[in-house]
């Protein structure tokens, strides 16, 4: 069962996904013998591979004593992945408005007028309650008006308006800020891959936006402004008016659109910074910042590791160092279950390195199971700059040949490996030599200043200048 559809589509779950799962599969699942599978795949779930999933092991385990039975594993795998793909479908189209618009066609299509009034009512109220204001808030509008207006038609008395300006107006906001989603995307990867799309009606509905004041709701007037910082993005202000707006309308946006926008305002961000506008990292930080308050502490939401590590990264660089560490303890447990250990212990050995509480650094990397090459990278920095701190000449020099030696086989990490080869030649002079030779620091300092390529460069700054 190693790498088959069944494994690959369980471990496509993420972990509050598959505590769902157990509960819908004790509802669906029809035979006793089906649940003994999917009992034995939840024990070892997320680890599934190697020997514990050959079709031969399992079957020995789950039926001791009989022959194996390749036709029964074929049928089991059959049924469970069949059992999978409703759930993934029943989950995708989770919906909480769609039992209610099921019931409004139900009454309305069979005349119960009574019923689907109240049903109506019933969704009306809950839109009015309803505290995010996205283009789903707008859909789910218009479906109600679009019922509304077929049951009006469906009395055949002209003296009954049909509801049509609410529905025109609801389709709208609906279309516009789908629309504006996709032009974003669209202006975002002409820049990445120097294509050209031809986006119908885009120009006279920017205009329209601009000019008409039945647009101006919180979403609209967010991805509008998102699409200025694109098309513009010499100009500074539509990056501002655009962070001022995810900041005012946080409340009103849904987390997927909301973490849309920011990611577009924080790849403006950087764009700026990699042009030299190092202003823009503390905007950056402030993104990454208001999109994690979103996130609750100890909830199920699983979080990027990319969002996690940038702003760990950015807090550091900022000297914001109370606000890592409580960053690291808070929602470290909140990334995939593989990558929790190492973010956690590679981190907090950073915040431990800026407090100069080189033993915990020490111990916190030791210990250290890397999975991720980069990262392993890093934490071998770290400690290096650790022995140097630390004046420990033989864990020094015993760290640099090792590394060295380890880099030799990496060369498919491309520039990176530029950046620490370069790195561990010119701390390994200035520990050897330019700690007691002034002249040789000064010299050691030009050569660093001119090194374009070098990985941790403000450290050997700051160390050639002492």
């Amino acid at each position: 069962m190693n790498n088959s559809k069944l494994a690959s589509l369980l471990l496509s779950l993420q972990k509050p996904e598959f505590k769902e799962l157990k509960t819908w599969m004790k509802v669906h699942a029809a035979h006793k013998e089906e649940m003994l599978l999917f009992s034995y795949l939840a024990d070892i779930y997320p680890d599934m591979q190697g020997k514990k999933m050959e079709k031969e092991i399992v079957f020995a385990k789950l039926w001791p004593g009989q022959e194996y039975d390749d036709n029964k594993m074929r049928h089991l795998q059959s049924v469970l992945t069949g059992h999978l793909e409703q759930f993934i479908i029943h989950t995708l189209h989770a919906d909480a408005y769609h039992e209610h618009f099921t019931l409004l066609k139900h009454y309305r299509m069979r005349g119960m007028d009574k019923y689907f009034e109240q049903q109506l009512a019933l969704v009306r109220k809950k839109l009015e309650q309803e505290k995010v204001q996205d283009s789903q808030y707008y859909h789910h509008h218009m479906l109600a008006d679009e019922e509304y207006n077929k049951y009006i038609k469906g009395k055949q008395k002209r003296t009954l308006e049909p509801n049509i300006q609410s529905l025109s107006d609801n389709l709208d906001h609906y279309y516009i800020i789908n629309k504006l989603a996709v032009y974003a995307e669209a202006l975002n990867y002409q820049n990445i891959i120097k294509t050209n799309y031809d986006i119908a009606l885009i120009e006279p509905l920017l205009q329209e936006i601009a000019t008409s004041e039945k647009f101006d709701i919180p979403v609209i007037k967010t991805r509008y402004v998102a699409v200025q910082t694109l098309l513009d993005n010499e100009n500074e202000q539509h990056f501002h008016d655009l962070k001022n707006l995810l900041y005012t309308h946080a409340a009103v946006l849904n987390r997927n659109e909301a973490n849309d926008l920011n990611t577009l305002a924080r790849n403006y961000c950087i764009n700026r910074i990699n042009k030299g506008h190092g202003k823009f990292a503390r905007d950056l930080f402030e993104l990454y910042q208001l999109e994690i308050k979103a996130i609750q502490p100890g909830s199920n939401y699983e979080l990027s590791p990319a969002v996690y590590k940038n702003a760990v990264t950015l807090a550091f660089n900022l000297k914001e160092t109370e606000w890592a560490h409580n960053f690291i303890e808070q929602y470290s447990p909140l990334l995939p279950p593989a990558q929790q250990a190492p973010n956690y212990s590679f981190n907090m050995a950073r915040y431990h390195f800026t407090h100069r509480q080189y033993s915990d650094v020490i111990e916190l990397l030791s210990r250290m199971e890397y999975n991720d090459l980069f990262m392993m990278l890093s934490a071998k920095i770290l400690l290096l700059k650790t022995y140097y701190e630390l004046n420990e000449a033989g864990p020094f020099e015993s760290l640099v040949h090792s590394f060295r030696s380890m880099l030799k086989n990496k060369s498919s990490i491309g520039y990176y490996h530029a950046n620490y080869t370069n790195f561990l030649k010119l701390a390994d002079k200035l520990f050897t030599k330019g700690r007691v030779n002034k002249p040789m620091r000064m010299k050691l300092l030009i050569q660093i200043e001119n090194t374009k390529a070098l990985a941790e460069k403000e450290w050997l700054l700051e160390k050639a200048k002492v």
